[in-house]
């Protein structure tokens, strides 16, 4: 497809590349619609009437369309790094219209990752053409400023999608690994693209340093949306590549279809129904015990709440915790749940007694039970769970509304790797794996994501040590601010 004006010099940039080619027999996809592939399931993930960009956009008092807008036009620009030279030049075919790059070092993945070369490319940005399209041009630098630190927030976001923050120091060093030609095709390619989002920025908001301070709050989830929204729009399965150009708009209309089928892959890409709770004895065939008979008629609506169930071993505590996270669903305070044991062979026992449990709490669409995953080190040799696996590419379809099928499911897209476990609507493992969304390690945006509008049971809380406890408050406290609810268990 041509071009309706001469093609746009950010059409000579690759943004994926591999060496045999792909089934459409392009051996390389442009970098303008490798962005637009992520900016696409981006969207996806905050679609407008998800509780996830609801509660967000309440938070920042901006509209959720606003928000989903805002935010795709700067993952839009998550890949900047890769308009450098020294990057360009890991991907030569002398048979395409790809530039020829010449820069004076060679790419560094190790110190100068193209996330890091993301920010030098985002300088010239910023002084260039942003105070322009954002209508900030006739104030002062000083009075820019705030605008454009609230902006950098996103960014950092954006930038960060290899699931750690970028570190901003010697960035003046990353000119060397460029060409003049690269960062006049990055601020071409803004300027495109910001004629194709037509973001609202709320520059009245972007003023405040408070309403700035709220929006850092935040910038977790929106952090772990850009590595997971990079992740499935790197997927060329779906996002097949495309080398010859055609115009952004008309390509971004592909992209969101494609999003669209992609995170339905994933059984990312809507909430689980909630099935109306019964009762401890239509579930489990018994009289319920005090505590649990408690747990069937507490009040309880659809805020964050604290659930601290301590009796005797044999008191039931696992069904009334069940129970309370079933009618905690049902009020609209949480779309899934993660059960975390002291231990992997606790675990093992539990995501046992739950795989055959959840499908009474929770139902997917076309008769697909949602995935339940284990999470631990050792979850591959578990049974159950690669059964589970294997049947969520074979799904039993449910004889009637009423009579579900018997098997736990889990699909592969989640299951392949524990990174991506918490993501699923229900997980059982260890406690750790939770503890890490607090721990400064890489991904723990996506971990956080993971937990959010989820309930926490944590069992046997009791033979936590000091260091734990220390950890668990920190989760707590992080969860109440997603507006999360927790169980804990102890004897």
């Amino acid at each position: 497809m041509h071009l309706h004006k001469a093609t746009p010099s950010y059409f000579k940039y690759w943004g994926k590349a591999q060496q045999h080619l792909s089934s459409n027999g392009a051996g390389y996809h442009l970098l303008p619609f490798h962005c637009l592939d992520v900016a696409a399931v981006g969207c996806e993930l905050l679609a407008p009437h998800k509780s996830l960009t609801k509660d967000l956009a309440n938070f920042l008092d901006i509209t959720p369309l606003q928000l989903q807008n805002m935010f795709a036009f700067t993952l839009s620009l998550h890949d900047l790094g890769k308009f450098a030279s020294a990057f360009q030049k890991l991907y030569q075919n002398k048979a395409s219209g790809l530039i020829s790059a010449n820069a004076r070092k060679e790419y560094n993945g190790h110190d100068f990752r193209h996330d890091r070369m993301g920010l030098f490319f985002w300088g010239k940005i910023k002084m260039d053409v942003l105070p322009k399209l954002l209508k900030i041009d006739h104030l002062s630098k000083r009075e820019q400023g705030p605008i454009l630190d609230a902006l950098m927030v996103l960014m950092e976001c954006t930038l960060g999608h290899h699931g750690k923050p970028v570190k901003s120091d010697e960035i003046t060093l990353i000119k060397d690994f460029t060409e003049p030609h690269n960062v006049e095709s990055t601020l071409i390619f803004t300027v495109d693209l910001f004629e194709l989002f037509h973001p609202e920025f709320p520059i009245d908001k972007f003023k405040s340093k408070k309403w700035r301070r709220r929006l850092e709050q935040v910038s977790w989830q929106l952090a772990g949306i850009a590595v997971l929204a990079d992740w499935i729009g790197s997927d060329n399965v779906h996002f097949q590549y495309r080398s010859e150009p055609m115009p952004l708009v008309e390509y971004w209309q592909c992209a969101q279809n494609v999003a669209e089928v992609a995170l339905a892959a994933t059984d990312l890409n809507k909430a689980p129904t909630v099935r109306p709770f019964l009762s401890i004895k239509d579930y489990y065939g018994f009289e319920p015990t005090p505590l649990q008979q408690w747990a069937e008629t507490v009040e309880m609506d659809n805020t964050p709440q604290l659930f601290i169930l301590e009796d005797i071993t044999g008191a039931g505590k696992t069904e009334a915790a069940l129970a309370l996270t079933h009618r905690l669903m049902e009020a609209g305070a949480a779309d899934g749940f993660y059960f975390g044991l002291p231990t992997m062979a606790t675990s093992n026992a539990m995501f046992s007694r739950v795989a055959n449990h959840y499908q009474k709490m929770l139902s997917g669409e076309d008769g697909k039970q949602p995935s339940i995953v284990l999470a631990h080190g050792a979850r591959e040799m578990n049974d159950l769970f690669r059964e589970a696996v294997l049947s969520s590419s074979l799904t039993d379809t449910a004889y009637d509304s009423t009579d579900t099928t018997g098997t736990a499911q889990c699909n592969q897209w989640l299951a392949d790797s524990r990174k991506k476990a918490l993501l699923a609507p229900v997980g059982v493992g260890t406690i750790d794996q939770a503890l890490m969304a607090v721990l400064p390690r890489r991904h723990q945006s996506l971990r956080l994501l993971g937990l959010n509008r989820k309930v926490l049971i944590f069992d046997e809380v009791h033979a936590a040590d000091e260091f734990m406890f220390e950890l668990l408050e920190s989760l707590l406290a992080m969860h109440l601010h997603q507006g999360g609810c927790a169980i804990l268990l102890t004897a």
